[in-house]
């Protein structure tokens, strides 16, 4: 009769019980480990001491176990199609943010306050110096950089588009204090698709003719809610005042009944252009309030 093991995290349970992963995943959790030790000295003069490290592939319906103490959560892609993410937790989070805005480690992570777009700012130049150093010693491939904090746990698992994910968990004591932070690092697995079960590929040998139809795009910036009054109102000349995080929240949609897309706005050269960031939802996004009222002193639109 096997004995318990009552005192095995969760993420140690499905180590010991999973099967054995080659050396190149296990080697990966100590050089990532390295590296974010390296940058954090580096980017911000923060000194970390490494702990507990591990390295997995694990399944999509097994992340929210791993992932369940992470309080931010930070999405980067790069000009191949490859992406990844990084997690902190609370305690690494709070000394990452202590360390660049009072000069020391404090070690008061606070569980309750969720990270804002400020925290983010603060966060993404390690991140990116993480991922620089990762590309630079052949890690992870070369170019990724962080894109967005992605809100939530089901925001994570949406953006890998539910694939296996190869994930690298890491702990360090923070600065000269006695508080352990940890962190991951993670980017999905390539799923394995053959034409037999790709219905779009097998409807395309039956019928050739289907590929080349013509659909309709159109990128769609921002809708809001507004009255007749308002809109009979408008005239020529009006300008109309956007969300400001309006250019991160465009959608791409295909014709009235195909797929949607999340995606933002930018450019490629000198001209404008859309990255698509995630499948998205057929449910429009409204603000509550009429966020495009007329503008009377408007700032040039470049």
């Amino acid at each position: 009769m096997p004995i318990a093991q009552p005192n095995k995290t969760i993420l140690q349970r499905k180590l010991s019980n999973s099967p054995r992963f080659d050396n190149t995943i296990a080697q990966h959790s100590g050089r990532w480990a390295q590296t974010f030790v390296a940058s954090a000295a580096e980017t911000l003069g923060l000194s970390l001491t490494m702990g507990r490290r591990h390295a997995l592939r694990s399944k999509a319906q097994d992340l929210p176990a791993i992932l369940s103490d992470i309080s931010m959560f930070i999405w980067a892609d790069g000009p191949d199609g490859q992406s990844a993410f990084v997690g902190l937790d609370a305690a690494f989070l709070s000394a990452v943010l202590e360390i660049q805005t009072i000069g020391r480690v404090v070690g008061r992570a606070s569980t309750h306050r969720p990270p804002s777009p400020t925290d983010f700012a603060l966060v993404a130049p390690y991140v990116e110096a993480v991922f620089n150093r990762a590309g630079t010693q052949d890690i992870i491939t070369s170019g990724l950089r962080p894109r967005r904090q992605l809100p939530h746990l089901d925001a994570v698992l949406q953006a890998l588009d539910h694939h296996d994910t190869t994930v690298s968990v890491m702990s360090f004591r923070l600065a000269d204090t006695d508080v352990t932070g940890r962190c991951v690092v993670g980017y999905p697995q390539p799923k394995q698709t053959s034409s037999a079960r790709d219905p779009s590929k097998a409807l395309a040998t039956l019928c050739p003719e289907l590929e080349s139809l013509r659909s309709d795009l159109w990128v769609e910036l921002h809708k809001f809610p507004t009255t007749l009054s308002h809109l009979k109102s408008l005239k020529v000349g009006d300008y109309l005042v956007l969300p400001s995080d309006v250019l991160g929240a465009v959608r791409l949609k295909s014709g009235e009944n195909g797929p949607t897309f999340d995606a933002e706005l930018g450019k490629a050269g000198s001209r404008r252009a859309v990255r698509l960031m995630a499948l998205g939802d057929e449910v429009p996004v409204y603000t509550d309030t009429l966020a495009a009222d007329v503008a009377e002193d408007p700032a040039p639109i470049e």
